[in-house]
């Protein structure tokens, strides 16, 4: 096994949808994390803590430091790590907290990884107390069924599905089957990917689950492995698509840039025409996928344009220069020293908090750990617009492909 495996897990969606980003990747300096990340990365070792049984340590406001940076642990870390801990069954000495595992089934020397959190149910009832409809209730009362549970913490916005997670599915189920010499052929043996996101507001909820037979994980399995090697072979190709913002060497892409010229051009051409609903739709497709395309492009250019700026190169067009912040009182401020201010200058500087400023928001609240069921007593979801959405295949897959 090489010393850092050039084929991650948590790029393997990326390289199964474009076989030459490894290498592109490989070629060009990495970037420093974005603020964002660094977040994240902040984020993930908290929830990490809570999810270990050392949650007692880190309440909310507690300062600690993560990759050289002082942070402190805010609202939304704290909600995050305490629905992380419950969605994975609870600290317990049986969970296991990012052990690196190999991955020979995606590529026999350069695939390796570490699962934020796993833990293998030799009886299932151990896991849940109702039997799930994926699985047989004979089975599951007779204690026959076994369980893989893999659980993966997103702290960031951007949607992600727990349903064929080539990362969690294909990447770390299948490296610990291999070590724990499990067989997917099993037909009592299931497997369930967790991903947890407290900052992503989807209908799905913020704990997606995908429960299978662990025979259905062969496909994506076979799918990454034929995308491994040709992502380390003499030739890959390149395709460009949604996953090009996930690609560090975006900025230096040829293929993408090419393709987002053409883009460019296309959008300042100017026709009149009427046309028919089924030509609508295809042409709205393909210009929201180009639209995708550009922004990819445009934040890969941005990142390399801030970090040549920082190391003092000069950027034509561009500078950087401090975000406008929101005016924040000093920690050490106590409100009653305010309110003795605003008397002396005979101004009212007290006010009446809305229910909104005084305590958390249901969402936070069920986070918490309050009864979804019982905040429906107490909170409702106003009906939203009607908006213009387009078809999911996914979703459609997840219909049909009930096991």
């Amino acid at each position: 096994m090489s010393a850092h495996a050039r084929v991650a897990p948590s790029s393997l969606a990326l390289t199964v949808a474009c076989n030459y980003s490894l290498q592109l990747q490989e070629s060009v300096p990495a970037l420093p994390p974005t603020e964002e990340e660094a977040e994240g990365t902040a984020a993930h070792w908290v929830a990490r803590r809570y999810a270990a049984g050392f949650g007692h340590e880190l309440p909310v406001n507690t300062k600690f430091h993560s990759e050289g940076k002082s942070w402190t642990v805010t609202a939304d870390m704290y909600a995050g790590a305490k629905l992380y801990e419950r969605a994975l069954g609870g600290a317990h000495a049986e969970l296991h907290i990012e052990e690196h595992v190999t991955i020979p089934r995606v590529h026999e020397t350069d695939c390796e990884g570490t699962p934020d959190a796993w833990r293998f149910y030799i009886d299932a009832r151990l896991a849940w107390e109702v039997c799930p409809a994926q699985i047989s209730l004979d089975r599951f009362v007779y204690g026959h069924v076994r369980v893989l549970r893999v659980g993966d913490y997103k702290f960031g916005h951007r949607y992600v599905d727990a349903f064929e997670n080539f990362q969690c599915a294909a990447g770390y189920a299948s490296g610990l089957m291999e070590r724990l010499l499990l067989n997917d052929n099993d037909p009592d043996l299931y497997v369930e990917i967790i991903v947890v996101q407290p900052r992503n507001y989807h209908p799905d909820g913020h704990v997606r689950r995908w429960l299978v037979p662990a025979i259905a994980l062969r496909p994506l399995v076979n799918i990454a492995y034929m995308a491994a090697h040709a992502a380390l072979g003499p030739k890959p190709t390149a395709k460009t698509g949604d996953h090009c913002i996930d690609c560090k060497a975006r900025h230096a892409c040829v293929v993408l840039q090419h393709n987002t010229m053409h883009l460019a051009d296309f959008a300042m051409t100017g026709e009149r025409v009427e046309l028919p609903a089924w030509a609508v739709g295809q042409e709205l497709t393909i210009v929201r996928d180009a639209i995708k395309q550009l922004e990819a492009r445009e934040t890969g250019l941005a990142a390399q344009a801030e970090s040549y700026i920082s190391a003092g190169k000069t950027v034509p067009f561009y500078h950087m220069e401090p975000g406008r912040t929101v005016l924040t009182y000093l920690e050490d401020v106590k409100a009653d020293e305010l309110v003795s201010l605003g008397d002396l200058l005979n101004i009212d500087l007290r006010r009446t908090l809305a229910l909104k400023d005084q305590i958390v928001t249901p969402t936070q609240a069920i986070q918490l750990g309050i009864d979804e069921a019982v905040m429906k007593s107490y909170a409702h979801r106003p009906r939203g617009k009607l908006k213009l959405a387009r078809d999911n295949t996914t979703t459609a897959r997840k219909v049909f492909t009930k096991p």
